[in-house]
Formats: structure tokens, sequence, C-alpha cells
């Protein structure tokens, strides 16, 4: 199965990701991975990401379609397309396109309060928090609250996500791919909506 799953941040995409990549035995592709891998190699690159800045397509998606092709088994894409451009250009068989809906009052109150390691950039918040406090499941690393999850900042990158996300949701609509799902609650109740969303219709 070769799924995108979409939806702003603090909306739990990393995490449902990795989720049905587990249990679909799919690979999960973050473009966010795979820029910070390139811009280890590349000091413009580096730059621009330190910067804030969106990387022109041609960068980006030659980048993503190289490790798509190679998910034998399926894939569940995360951080890409982020614009119409970038949808018409990624020209690989899609099944399912997962936007993540979730109000924006609560995306700001899930930022505010999120923590990131150091290291891994695993996520933490209120919903899902580490066991050991200020410390890394994963890595055992510290984690940190961003400097940018501020809610003016916030504000700010909602705007931009709407005016960019808004386009691409009625591409996929079109092409009868989006699957709205209620990102609302527990991860593991999101998740529930996401395998209901994307399950077969049983035959009559």
């Amino acid at each position: 199965m070769q799924i995108i799953i979409m939806g702003p941040q603090g909306s739990g995409k990393g995490t449902q990701a990795e989720m049905l990549a587990r249990e679909l035995g799919i690979r999960h592709v973050c473009t966010g991975d795979l820029l910070r891998e390139m811009a280890q190699k590349d000091a413009k690159i580096k730059e621009a990401i330190d910067r804030g800045e969106l990387l022109p397509p041609e960068i980006v998606i030659p980048l993503v379609r190289k490790n798509l092709m190679e998910c034998r088994k399926g894939f569940v894409l995360d951080g890409a397309p982020r614009n119409t451009e970038q949808a018409q250009m990624l020209g690989i068989h899609i099944d399912h396109v997962i936007y993540l809906d979730i109000p924006d009052k609560k995306v700001i109150e899930r930022l505010s309060s999120r923590l990131q390691c150091m290291e891994c950039r695993a996520i933490y918040g209120k919903d899902m928090p580490p066991k050991v406090q200020g410390k890394c499941d994963k890595c055992g690393s510290e984690l940190r609250h961003r400097d940018d999850d501020n809610p003016e900042t916030i504000r700010k990158r909602l705007k931009v996500f709407h005016e960019e996300t808004e386009k691409v949701m009625k591409y996929y609509e079109r092409k009868r791919l989006l699957r709205k799902v209620d990102a609302s609650g527990k991860p593991e109740e999101v998740f529930e909506r996401i395998l209901k969303a994307i399950k077969p219709p049983a035959r009559l």
C-alpha cells in the first residue's frame, strides 16, 4: 500500500506514520529526515533549512521519488507534497491520502507543550509523554522545548500551512484519494480511525 499522510504540525503525522508502517509492514518515509540528511552534505541546503525556507521542488521531489521507488512493499510518505506543483511532480501511484484534521486551537495547545529530542528528533507531548521526564525513550538524550513553538509563531505557520494545503487537498479530493480523519484524542484512537478510513469496503 502506498500512502501519503498530511496535516499541520502537532497533528501527530510522524507518530501515525510510524504506527501505520509497523501495522502494514511498509516503510515510513519522512521528507524532513531526507532533507536533513542531504543538508549534512550540502552547506547551501543546510543554510536554507536553518533559515526556515522551503526548498524548491526540483530538489525535494527527485529526492523523495528516489526513496519511494526503493520501497518495494509500499510506504507512508510524511512531509510531502507541500503544494500542487509537488503533487503533480511526484508521479507515483498513491492508494490513499490521509489528512489529519485538527482545530488550530488544539494544534497551538499541543505544540506549546511539546518536547523534542535533541539527538534523534523524537517528539513528546501531553498525549504521549516520555517514560522518564526530560529524557528520550528511544535514545536517552535530553528533551527540550523548541524556540519556535510559541503561540504567535505557530499561528503564522498554520496560516501558511492552510494556504498551501487547501489546494493539495482539493487536488487529491478530485482524484478520490483523500481520507479526512479526526486527529483529536489519544494516538491509539486516531490510529483506529485511520485504519477504518483505509479499510476496503466489505463486498456484498
